[in-house]
Formats: C-alpha cells, structure tokens, sequence
C-alpha cells in the first residue's frame, strides 16, 4: 500500500472514530488504539508534508460537541498537555516542564474509563468475577468480553444487568481471537470444589492457560490480574513479564483490606 492510500484510510478511519466519540457518545475503540492511529498518520504526514489536508484529524481538536452540553466561558483558558507514549517520552515531557518552572509538582489518576476488560476462565463460579463487573459497570464506557467453555459461562444476572444498563459486551470462548482487544485480562483458575463431576474438572481445568505466546497478540500496556493463588492457568514464564500485575495486585489488597478494617474500627491511621 503506497502513503497517500495509508493516510487517507487512516484519516478516514479517525474521523469515524471522531464521530461515533463527539457525536453519538459511543466510542467503538480504546483511547490507546485511537491515540495509536492518530501517531501513525501524524508520522506520515512529518514524513510526507504534501498528505497534510485541512479536515484531517491531525489539523484540529476532536470533533463537533454534543449538543446536550451546556456551553459555558472559562476565566483562564485551558491547556492541553501532549499525549506520551513511552518513558523516553515522558522523561522528555518532564525535562521541558522542568525548564519553565521551579520544582513542578504532577497529579496523576489511573483511568479506567473506556476500557476492554476481558475476563477468562470460571465465569459461572468466580465470586470474584461477578464482584468486579459490579465495580466496572459505575465507570463510562466499560465493555466486557466474556471469555470461557459454554459451562462456565457468565450467569445469566450478569449479562442481563449489562443489557438493561445499554453496557457492550461479548462472549467468546478462544481467548487467543480477542487478547489484541484487551486492555485488562483478568484470568481465574478453574475451581475444583465446585465440580460435582471429576471428570468435568478434568476436562475443563487446562482449558485456558496465559502464555508468552498468547501475550505476544496483547498490546504493549495490557495488564494481567489473577485473584490468586492460580493452578497453571497463567504460566510461570509470564511472571517477569512487565504486564502481569497479579503480585502487585496481592500486595495492594492487603494494604485496602488493612484501611478499611481501620476505618471500621474508627482508628486514624496516623
């Protein structure tokens, strides 16, 4: 595919994209994905100044605001900070703020807005699963995929109440088909005192197993959590993978735990 037909794909693509963002309020990708395209076209254009058209994305802000919003004047205007994509680039970012001013203090909040959360493996029987799509489901534009064997699929309550709350979801059984999509995966192991039947136990325990392999189709900054403690459904290898979170995950839910036991005692942790 020569340039020219690569950036008008990718200009028309992020201007659907744009739409279905500003618009209809209903995005179809993940902020990274879209950050991730808008990089790409950007890149070409620096390369190829003659593809740089007045309507692409790469030329203005967003998209036309719903009208629904209320319009309002701001008393000092807003700055727009540049998107980073690597610690190189932050590092850069950090050394360019530092040359304007004096010991600069940063503010930083985990996102979790627009995110595809996949969850595999005991989706039937995992308290913990159910517990988390009931915490997701308070933040905008979650969407799910189900990810397990049709007998261990996620109740019916669950997708119900997803339905009624207009929340997207799928329901997939081959984990490799949508680990690009994925921006969390949080696994679970397959429980065996909840099987009446060994033979379904058997069966169905080795059914999903996280490898490198299969993290090799995940983005660059998916993340990996696991409730814990894990059989084999997430191999050993991953352990020094820089997304595999469940460790840490373990160790700040004892410092929660730890929190809200103190403040249901009224006692200051001071």
């Amino acid at each position: 595919m020569d340039v020219k037909t690569q950036a008008e794909q990718l200009r028309e693509a992020l201007n659907e994209h744009n739409y279905h963002y500003y618009v209809l309020d209903a995005p179809t990708i993940s902020d990274f994905e879209y950050d991730k395209m808008l990089r790409e076209l950007e890149d070409l254009e620096a390369a190829h100044p003659e593809l740089v058209t007045p309507d692409s994305p790469t030329q203005r802000v967003g998209g036309k605001a719903l009208d629904s919003f209320q319009q309002v004047t701001h008393r000092v205007p807003l700055q727009s900070l540049q998107d980073v994509f690597s610690p190189d680039e932050l590092l850069d970012f950090d050394r360019r703020v530092r040359e304007g001013a004096d010991s600069p203090e940063y503010l930083l909040e985990p996102k979790v807005d627009g995110l595809s959360v996949g969850l595999c493996g005991d989706l039937k029987f995992g308290r913990t699963v159910h517990s988390l799509i009931n915490a997701l489901v308070r933040y905008e534009n979650i969407r799910f995929i189900f990810i397990s064997p049709e007998e261990l699929r996620v109740p019916d309550y669950i997708t119900d109440m997803l339905k009624e709350q207009d929340i997207p979801f799928k329901e997939v059984i081959r984990l490799e088909n949508v680990m690009s999509e994925l921006d969390l995966l949080y696994m679970t192991r397959v429980q065996k005192e909840r099987f009446f039947n060994e033979e379904d136990y058997v069966r169905l325990k080795d059914f999903y197993i996280l490898n490198a392999e299969r993290m090799n189709l995940a983005k660059e900054d998916m993340l990996v959590l696991h409730p814990l403690p894990r059989v084999n459904e997430i191999s050993v290898e991953v352990d020094d993978d820089p997304r595999a979170m469940y460790f840490r995950q373990a160790q700040y839910g004892v410092y929660v735990r730890m929190a809200l036991i103190l403040t249901l005692l009224g006692i200051s942790g001071s």
